[in-house]
């Protein structure tokens, strides 16, 4: 007989602290294939398209589903064990503070030293092999939209500044968007009849119909509109808007939480098979299904590919962590924990703003390689050394030391993040 949720937080109050073995080192992989990605785009844009590499884009929905995974841990944690909360005020300190301090001394040097910033739509005016574009934003009120990351919400700030940044404000709006949701299914929980684990679920699973409705939704305004793919996707307008924005973007979010969802149960011993299929078993078929799914949008240009991406990140997430027989861990979670990657994830927020300032200084300096394959392979070592250099100053000079102000949620040892660096993300 499975003991009740709250028999169980009792009973692994003491359980020794573990690592999340991979999930630092995935991360450090996804942000080179981000690197990857936008200096082949700026740099060997022929390469790029003939190695079709430009998929590779797509890693920022592994990002958005890790988010998921691993903000919504605690939360679901409580709401599966009927406890409280806790302080969401702290919550929001935490994650504003994880975030804010390094994106603000980054955009203030990327555009007052390296006058780095794009000054309008960076998709609209970006010609590769150059610099165009960019400069320094001077307007206070554009400033103060870069520095708090509410320029993404105007069709005139969007792909403006670190242009990347409209990630950041998608993830600003997850952790706005997530204590909303859990205080509401709490509530519900006092009176709910029914798993504990299918109520922790009902957020993952509202965001995950909320991203697939208004992904349609968006696709439907282009095809009505005759407005190109370039111009809805990341376009100075109000449709380029609402595809950059959380609503569009939820169900990777949503994945990520179903995903952690399924690990507490299995964890605590409720999940550990669905019926005479392992839950190993279950992830595999949805690492296959999401991929099978991301392919067909591919192929016939339809608008969720994100969404089967996003489905087949939560399915890894689970593979990556559960046991495998006599094992605590999958061989390629140790792959994946590779002591460089490892430390590339760990401070991946900074090399992640500072790539694309980096890579412009690159081109003014004339220090980029042709549009070859080993130019190519050149041009992405550049930029990823030099944004990993920057990115290790500001991570230890900037992020390490504001980590000391936030505040120590009061988890036990059954809703706490095993590893301090897994859960900074």
């Amino acid at each position: 007989m499975t003991p009740p949720p709250d028999a169980r937080a009792a009973a692994t109050a003491k359980a020794p602290k573990q690592r999340l073995i991979g999930l630092d080192g995935m991360r450090g992989l996804l942000a080179l294939s981000v690197i990857l990605v936008h200096t082949m785009g700026a740099l060997a844009p022929l390469v790029l398209t003939a190695t079709h590499l430009d998929l590779l884009g797509q890693v920022i929905v592994v990002f958005f589903a890790l988010s998921g995974f691993l903000i919504y841990w605690p939360f679901a944690s409580r709401i599966i064990s009927n406890r409280p909360l806790g302080s969401i005020s702290d919550y929001l300190r935490n994650r504003a503070l994880r975030v804010y301090p390094a994106y603000i001394v980054i955009f203030l040097f990327a555009n007052f030293v390296l006058a780095g910033s794009f000054l309008s739509n960076a998709m609209e005016t970006m010609v590769p092999y150059t610099d165009a574009g960019t400069g320094v934003i001077t307007n206070p009120l554009d400033l103060l939209l870069h520095l708090t990351l509410l320029q993404n919400f105007f069709p005139s700030g969007l792909q403006t500044g670190i242009n990347s940044s409209w990630t950041l404000t998608v993830e600003l709006t997850f952790y706005v968007v997530l204590p909303l949701l859990a205080i509401a299914v709490h509530r519900v929980g006092a009176t709910w009849k029914r798993s504990r684990y299918l109520l922790a679920a009902l957020p993952a699973l509202a965001l995950i119909a909320l991203g697939v409705v208004f992904r349609g939704i968006a696709w439907a305004i282009q095809l009505i509109g005759g407005v190109s793919v370039l111009d809805a996707e990341w376009g100075a307008n109000w449709l380029g808007v609402l595809s950059r924005s959380f609503l569009v973007w939820s169900d990777n979010f949503g994945f990520g939480m179903l995903a952690i969802v399924a690990y507490i149960a299995a964890k605590n011993g409720a999940l550990v098979s669905l019926g005479r299929v392992s839950l190993r078993a279950v992830a595999t078929l949805s690492l296959i299904g999401g991929l099978l799914f991301a392919a067909v949008c591919l192929v016939l240009r339809l608008p969720w590919l994100s969404t089967g991406v996003a489905l087949a990140s939560g399915a890894f997430f689970l593979l990556l962590l559960l046991p495998v027989r006599t094992r605590e861990h999958p061989r390629y979670a140790a792959v994946l924990d590779w002591a460089p990657f490892h430390y590339i994830g760990l401070i991946s927020l900074s090399v992640y703003l500072w790539h694309y300032p980096v890579l412009l200084t690159i081109i003014r300096l004339g220090w980029a390689g042709p549009d070859t394959p080993l130019g190519a392979a050149y041009n992405v070592a550049l930029v990823a050394v030099f944004s990993i250099a920057a990115g290790s100053v500001t991570y230890w000079l900037i992020e390490r030391p504001a980590q000391r102000w936030r505040p120590r949620p009061r988890f036990t040892a059954l809703d706490k993040n095993p590893e301090k660096s897994a859960s900074e993300v």
